[in-house]
């Protein structure tokens, strides 16, 4: 196995987490990988280091619900897609609203001359 096909495993596995976490294990990879480079290890030695992707993601799976502040990265992610919902769903409230009255000035200034 390559490098490509293991990091496409790799993440391909990390897909149900939070983005912060999956970025985290992912530069934690890299970092690992270019150290090995770096001290002349052949890809097929670097990545048996990390051993199968699964297994890797397996025992990645135990740190995450093992993970003491899982539960402030949990409560982080929902956060920022409720917050990401609540602008969506302002915006469109807005916008119902605001088209309406901007249509009804415009009729009331054309009445008046100005436009």
């Amino acid at each position: 196995m390559d490098k490509t096909e293991y990091t496409f495993r790799l993440r391909s596995g990390l897909l149900s987490y939070p983005e912060s976490f999956r970025n985290e294990i992912m530069e934690s990879f890299e970092s690992h990988y270019a150290n090995g480079v770096a001290q002349g290890k052949r890809v097929s030695a670097i990545l048996e280091e990390f051993g199968d992707p699964e297994d890797l993601l397996k025992e990645i799976d135990e740190l995450y619900h093992n993970h003491p502040d899982k539960a402030k990265i949990d409560a982080l992610w929902v956060s920022k897609n409720r917050d990401l919902m609540r602008n969506l769903t302002d915006f469109k409230m807005g916008a119902s609203i605001l088209i309406p009255a901007l249509f009804v000035l415009m009729i009331i200034l054309h009445q008046l001359g100005i436009i």
